[in-house]
């Protein structure tokens, strides 16, 4: 019993062990300094209040034996601290901001005298962060608000980061539409290069909890805008509590919410009925799809081209948004579909450069080194019954001489015809829809590309007291596509990615911090066969019983619990799993 239970332990510790990939990691960020008097030495004792100007909702910690103190898993957002001590004026650094995972360092210095008197300190961003050798960039609210996007798409600001360049260097694409699944085709979607590494080797976060498309990787889902607090952009120096990719990680965060009732709403739209007049184009109606030639029959415009992003967001205590996405293109081309007449097997009326003689394959013969087939013959314009063994048609005449009122024509006896491949045609082959003086087309493909995207998210914190805070979020993301193919066929598909998650902080004591997050995100799609557009119904590969290919795009669950041990410095230790 006692091996079975050594044995058991050391299947969980290597287990664990196995494990430790940072599939969830922190988002908060830290305050910390020291309080010294007028001439230098330290202040232990003192209180020290870190003050949210959205919620009002205050921490309290002491300065320790060193002046230290310090503040762990801070939310980002802007904050005030004040420091009081009996014997010592006030101490106050107000309207300051806390970025994602960053550390920032604020001494205070308090001169003797009573604490009704204040001293205000202006926080000002150092020019060397002392505070922590990582090299990492914060791209703000007001960045992500008032720089252009392109479909609202964050990673654009990416390049905003030195290092990070919009370069291919392997596999991937520098811009493209369907890396980060968004429903947003050609919205500039940044796949970076993070400091000359492959593409493919960055790792997503949002709120602490993986959001990284193992396919891509790209992001699971992407947030709505309104409700991005502001994400930090780190290197491969990173700390050692992130791994999994040689390139950077990017840490999005989302807001909190506060105690004031706001909300936003937003529509960009781009239409086809504000596009300048095609100068090029003949006549009010126009040709769709090339210059007219005379005589020539074409639809009178093209599909209509609608492009609508649109959405809202509320915050207060609870934040919800929504994101929308409605994509519709003209998807247009020129080919020849076989007429009615045509697959009955008459080619008579066929013009242009497609009007051959039509030869019965069953004639073929050797004639010295040569071969020779006998085209087909009709009788009064009726095509003459082959010989049910032979498949020739009789009497053939003597020579190549037909008898009379037999002519040589091009139209195939319906005995020489494959029935279940003419009903094919006959139930999914296109229709002839324009007339083309050369013969060559007779099709015009005028159907539409469609993407559309619906994405929800909520949010809620809740601050039990000092020492216990936690929050929950959920987002999904609904995608569908539908592409023509051909003249009646067409792929159709999509996805629905979740990531939702929460986390628990809670304060042992000023200088230990115990931080759980759990999540979970992935991304279940369908790629679906090929459908002709029928009245039919369905390809008949359905029908045939073979069914859409299910494809994920990731599928992590995280649990992350760690520990910040703060005593004189910072040591963090813990495990990440997924």
């Amino acid at each position: 019993m006692l091996f079975t239970k050594k044995s058991t332990l050391t299947s969980i510790i290597l287990c664990i062990a196995l494990s430790l990939s940072a599939f969830a990691q922190s988002r908060g960020g830290e305050i910390n300094g020291t309080v010294t008097d007028s001439s230098g030495a330290v202040v232990p004792g003192a209180t020290v209040t870190l003050s949210n100007q959205a919620t009002n909702i205050q921490t309290h910690v002491n300065s320790n034996s060193s002046g230290y103190f310090v503040f762990l898993n801070v939310q980002p957002g802007a904050y005030e601290v004040t420091v009081e001590k009996p014997g010592f004026n006030r101490g106050t650094i107000p309207n300051f901001q806390v970025g994602v995972s960053q550390t920032l360092t604020q001494n205070f210095k308090l001169a003797p005298g009573a604490v009704a008197t204040t001293v205000e300190v202006t926080a000002q961003a150092p020019l060397v962060d002392n505070s922590t050798t990582e090299l990492g960039t914060v791209i703000e609210t007001r960045a992500v608000n008032d720089l252009p996007l392109n479909g609202r798409n964050f990673t654009q600001l990416l390049t905003l980061t030195p290092g990070v360049t919009p370069v291919s260097t392997s596999q991937n694409r520098s811009l493209g539409c369907c890396e980060g699944n968004v429903g947003i085709p050609g919205s500039g979607f940044s796949d970076g290069s993070f400091h000359g590494q492959n593409n493919r080797s960055k790792l997503y976060f949002f709120d602490g909890i993986i959001n990284t498309n193992v396919r891509g990787p790209t992001y699971i889902v992407i947030p709505n805008l309104d409700l991005v607090q502001e994400f930090k952009v780190v290197g491969h120096d990173a700390k050692a509590e992130f791994g999994g990719a040689s390139g950077g990680v990017v840490n999005l965060v989302s807001k909190s919410g506060g105690n004031s009732l706001h909300g936003s709403a937003f529509e960009y739209v781009r239409n086809n009925f504000f596009d300048a007049r095609d100068s090029f184009a003949d006549g009010p109606t126009g040709c769709t799809l090339a210059r007219c030639k005379p005589g020539q029959l074409v639809p009178s415009g093209p599909a209509a081209f609608h492009q609508n992003q649109f959405g809202a967001a509320v915050t207060g205590p609870i934040f919800t948004g929504y994101d929308g996405w409605r994509y519709s293109k003209p998807d247009q081309a020129l080919s020849y579909v076989p007429t009615v007449a045509e697959i009955a097997g008459d080619f008579t009326n066929t013009s242009g450069a497609f009007k051959k003689q039509i030869y019965n394959p069953y004639s073929t013969r050797q004639v010295g080194a040569n071969f020779q087939r006998d085209p087909f013959y009709c009788s009064n314009g009726a095509p003459i019954a082959p010989n049910p063994t032979t498949h020739l048609q009789q009497p053939l005449g003597t020579g190549l001489t037909p008898p009379a009122g037999v002519q040589v024509c091009n139209i195939i006896p319906q005995a020489l015809i494959f029935g279940p491949m003419q009903q094919f045609f006959q139930t999914y082959s296109a229709v002839p829809n324009i007339v083309d003086p050369t013969g060559k087309n007779n099709f015009v493909r005028d159907r539409a590309t469609l993407n559309n995207s619906n994405s929800f998210t909520g949010r809620i914190d809740h601050h039990f007291r000092d020492a216990d805070v936690a929050f929950f979020r959920y987002t999904e993301q609904r995608n569908s596509i539908f592409t023509p193919i051909g003249e009646a066929g067409s792929t159709s598909g999509g996805s629905q990615g979740r990531n939702y998650g929460g986390g628990w902080t809670h304060l042992f004591s000023p200088s230990m911090v115990l931080d759980v997050r759990a999540g979970y995100a992935g991304r279940p799609g369908v790629d679906a066969g090929q459908q002709n557009a029928s009245t039919a119904g369905p390809d008949p590969l359905k029908k045939a019983g073979f069914q859409d290919v299910d494809k994920y795009s990731g599928l992590l669950v995280a649990l992350s619990p760690s520990t910040n041990w703060t005593n004189g410095g910072n040591n963090n230790f813990g495990i990440r799993g997924s």
